[in-house]
This record gives structure tokens, sequence and C-alpha cells, in this order.
């Protein structure tokens, strides 16, 4: 059986970076609209494009996080910034300052995760 998405879900993916508590990054399922924004820009981009479409992806698709820690183990607060962007209603979006927090080595599993999003979990698979 196939089951609907909740088109308002969250849900967690968690990066372990040989810390003993994993970092959750609460992601928002996206759009039909968005999601096909990201994929067209996707297939006509070049390389030098690719950071930019990542980077949109996270802007659109990040919705928070948890236990993740400054070098002094700090809690980093979650920021979001009003703004605009062509594939989305919301007006709302990572703030240009939390997004140059996340490390470039995670940026690429953390856009994947949200693409991916749209797609069943093996929690669903089973239920």
């Amino acid at each position: 059986m196939v089951r609907a998405l909740d088109p308002s879900g969250v849900f967690d993916f968690e990066v372990a970076d040989g810390d003993a508590v994993p970092t959750v990054f609460e992601i928002r399922v996206l759009t039909v609209r968005e999601r096909e924004w990201i994929m067209e820009r996707y297939g006509k981009a070049g390389d030098e494009k690719q950071t930019r479409i990542i980077l949109d992806t996270i802007r659109l698709g990040l919705n928070g996080w948890r236990d993740f820690l400054t070098a002094t183990d700090d809690e980093v607060e979650f920021e979001m910034a009003d703004g605009k962007m062509p594939s989305s209603k919301r007006t709302e979006f990572v703030s240009d300052a939390a997004l140059q927090l996340i490390p470039p080595k995670i940026w690429g599993d953390l856009c994947n995760a949200i693409l991916m999003g749209n797609q069943l979990t093996e929690e669903d698979k089973k239920n």
C-alpha cells in the first residue's frame, strides 16, 4: 500500500561526526512546485552553479536543528529570515547567517536528504 505524503510533514536527518550525540537536522517535505523548480535547475546547471542549487535546496527544506554545537559546546540557534524564492509561497527561509554555520562537507548529504524526503521511508513501507 502506498501512503500519501503529508505536505506539512517534517522529518529528522541525523549526522554523526564521531560525536556520541548526532546533530539532528529537521527537514520539511518540499511542495511539488519547489521540488520541480530544484530538479529543473539541476538538469540545466553546469558545475559552477551546483553549489548555488545545493544551498537553495537547503534554504527551502531545512526547518531547524537540534544538538548543533559550536567548538565550545554552545548550542547554535536556528535562524530564519524573510525572503522570496521563485518556486515557493513561503516567506521565511534559512538565514544566510545560519546557512554559513553548516559545514560544507555535509551540504551534499543534507541536500539529498531534502530531495529524497518526498520518498517513502522504511518505516512508511512497513505500515
